[in-house]
């Protein structure tokens, strides 16, 4: 798998199927929805759940671990959250600030709604 496929299923949800799409894109353009990160991991968290895609927010849609270690095989974050996984964890794919040089993509580790660790897979 390539580094874009988070992108691409990010991309292909909901919000962008719709003529809401349009708007989002001009408003991200203008900075009223752009995200300005300050470097803290629990920020980078929040706004990583925030910006999950609807279908894996709210009908609890998990991606597959196997297809994490695809992407995120050798990073030691990775490691260390798949250590700490319990049953009913959930991994949401993540795409913060598209169309800008701040974008991240990547995964999130969600436990009961709570982001339990972040693995950053793109960087723009």
């Amino acid at each position: 798998m390539s580094l874009q496929d988070p992108i691409r299923r990010c991309e292909s949800g909901l919000w962008h199927r719709f003529p809401l799409g349009l708007l989002y894109k001009r408003m991200v353009r203008r900075g009223d929805w752009y995200v300005k990160l300050d470097g803290t991991a629990a920020q980078l968290a929040r706004e990583a759940v925030r910006h999950a895609p609807p279908t894996y927010r709210w009908l609890g849609r998990s991606v597959a671990a196997a297809e994490v270690d695809d992407q995120a095989g050798g990073r030691p974050e990775w490691h260390a959250a798949k250590a700490s996984q319990r049953p009913g964890d959930r991994i949401w794919p993540f795409l913060i600030n598209p169309w800008t040089s701040a974008m991240r993509a990547g995964y999130v580790v969600v436990r009961r709604g709570v982001p339990q660790s972040v693995i950053v897979t793109a960087v723009s």
